[in-house]
């Protein structure tokens, strides 16, 4: 298990150390990117709104206040808090863009245009800015005004066919298997109810370890539903280093997932988990020249 803090985190030797990420937004897919970049060694700095911060840090299940979520989807990042609808919030922000490598934002399109931060604005306060756009529908269309969440999308294409076969005699209805009309997916589409009862009722009358034996002896890919305590104990997790322990609040510890890709010479790594709202104003402020009066003075008006 490891016991970091901010303060006494390992060294980064990621291969994006030396590359400064500036996050706006909340929630997931802007933070998601820029947590993968973090894990790989870049330094994140998370502009949050002074008091409330990212929503995700009260979402689903809490510890000691703090969301599990947002332990993993801030790990590495530094917290800053900045009011822009303040105009000296937008020039704190502005400064900070100077200094960035990139910026990735996932607000909807039009926000960072009411801030007068438009792709060819921040050009001009950055040329080499690299920023990363994300939302729902994109920046143009007639939905990109829409909010957009993700949402898992299934296919199935031709080359499902083979093992289609092969399940189907498995479970003993080579009637399916030989029927024309379910020989592709456009066929089989118009039996999906038909072929979901039968699988369904063959599952029934089986443990799950004899439906698997079964089907893993017809080569037809198969596996069961996790539960979280499975994905713990599962070997194959362990050895590739996909459950991370950490300490977490006063006495306690959280298991995490592991980073991937897995890098050989320079793998990603926890430096410390979700950091407390505005947790590095003063460092990350102090960096960009502002004194210690200048910090608590912002402080005290609500500026950060």
């Amino acid at each position: 298990m490891t016991n970091q803090t901010n303060n006494d985190a390992p060294t980064n030797h990621g291969p994006l150390a030396g590359i400064r990420v500036l996050e706006l937004g909340s929630l997931i897919a802007g933070p998601f990117a820029s947590r993968m970049l973090g894990e790989f060694g870049a330094e994140v700095i998370k502009v949050e709104t002074p008091g409330s911060g990212d929503p995700i840090r009260k979402w689903r299940v809490l510890h000691e206040g703090n969301s599990l979520w947002w332990a993993v989807q801030a790990r590495n990042k530094k917290s800053i808090t900045l009011n822009l609808k303040a105009e000296e919030g937008l020039a704190v922000l502005r400064k900070l863009i100077e200094s960035a490598d990139m910026l990735v934002e996932n607000f909807r399109p039009g926000q960072l245009e009411k801030w007068g931060l438009s792709p060819e604005q921040l050009q001009a306060i950055n040329p080499g800015l690299i920023v990363v756009r994300l939302s729902g529908y994109g920046q143009t269309g007639p939905y990109k005004d829409r909010p957009g969440f993700c949402a898992i999308a299934e296919s199935i294409g031709g080359n499902g066919d083979a093992i289609f076969k092969r399940l189907m005699v498995a479970i003993g209805r080579t009637d399916f298997a030989e029927n024309p009309d379910m020989a592709s997916n456009d066929g089989r589409v118009r039996h999906t109810e038909l072929i979901d009862n039968t699988i369904a009722q063959w599952c029934k009358e089986r443990s799950i370890d004899e439906a698997l034996e079964v089907l893993e002896k017809a080569d037809v890919p198969v596996s069961k539903i996790y539960s979280i305590e499975d994905i713990v104990r599962d070997p194959q997790f362990a050895a590739r280093g996909m459950i991370e322990e950490h300490a977490f609040g006063e006495d306690s510890t959280l298991k995490v997932p592991g980073i991937v890709p897995k890098l050989s010479d320079t793998p990603g790594q926890t430096r410390w988990l979700g950091p407390k709202l505005g947790e590095h104003n003063a460092q990350v402020l102090a960096e960009l020249g502002y004194s210690a009066e200048d910090i608590q003075r912002m402080a005290d008006e609500g500026v950060i």
